[in-house]
């Protein structure tokens, strides 16, 4: 019996095949997409040209911001209207599980109906590519823990 090879690095596939390829070439293609992959754009403000993270039509992600087990935000530029944005996708390797698939959107659907002061609001809920997206407006002043511990600093000294 002649064992399959992976197309990409040519090593032996074993029987958890997965489109095809090896797990480590499949795993580099959903973590480390190739740059001629990414969406190309210009970012008007300062007329560079910057490479996206992932490739969304209408937006440019410049740096991931948090990843978890359900899915990964990156910070992103929205083209129109010209805005930052948080933009929340399922992770890769997520997508053939419909039960994570409700999940996200039942996580967007969820956020989009409350309207408080203290909850950042959702700007659109979509798909690209078969992949679930969603973005809101962008928090600044860091992360929860990041803030948290700085209240806490604060508080102590008092």
């Amino acid at each position: 019996m002649v064992a399959s090879r992976c197309p990409v690095c040519h090593g032996v596939l074993g029987q958890d095949l997965l489109e095809g390829l090896c797990a480590r070439c499949l795993s580099e293609m959903l973590f480390d997409p190739p740059l001629d992959s990414a969406e190309t754009s210009i970012i008007p403000s300062d007329g560079l040209e910057t490479r996206s993270l992932v490739s969304i039509p209408g937006f440019t992600a410049t740096a991931e911001i948090a990843r978890g087990g359900m899915g990964i935000v990156y910070r992103a530029i929205q083209h129109q209207p010209r805005r930052d944005v948080a933009l929340k996708m399922l992770l890769p390797h997520q997508l053939g599980s419909s039960e994570m698939r409700q999940r996200f959107q039942l996580e967007a659907r969820t956020i989009a109906t409350l309207d408080h002061p203290a909850i950042l609001p959702v700007y659109q809920v979509g798909e690209s590519d078969g992949i679930p997206f969603f973005t809101m407006k962008l928090a600044g002043g860091g992360t929860l823990s990041e803030r948290l511990t700085g209240f806490c600093s604060q508080w102590m000294r008092i």
